[in-house]
């Protein structure tokens, strides 16, 4: 991810969210970062998404913190990705 920016969100996978809701009564959260990747064959925006980190029960301040800017300064490797999605 060098030489681009970068959007990172701290998010909530509902479908985990709705599994350990019911198994440990927690939410899950992710911090996630997309990518812009040009445009696709149709001429539609393509991004691709990675997943950073999944915090179980909401992380503090400075969990996330610390963790986004291992993001940004590319010292945190992603877990998984998909590339290819189009912009909505």
């Amino acid at each position: 991810m060098m030489g681009t920016s970068i959007r990172v969100s701290k998010g909530v996978s509902c479908w985990r969210m709705q599994f350990l809701r019911t198994t440990a009564g927690l939410r899950r959260f992710s911090l996630d970062a997309y990518r812009e990747m040009g445009l696709n064959s149709q001429g539609q925006r393509t991004q691709t998404h990675y997943t950073y980190e999944f915090f179980v029960g909401q992380p503090s301040y400075d969990k996330v913190r610390e963790a986004f800017i291992n993001v940004v300064n590319e010292k945190s490797k992603p877990i998984s990705s998909r590339t290819g999605l189009t912009v909505p």
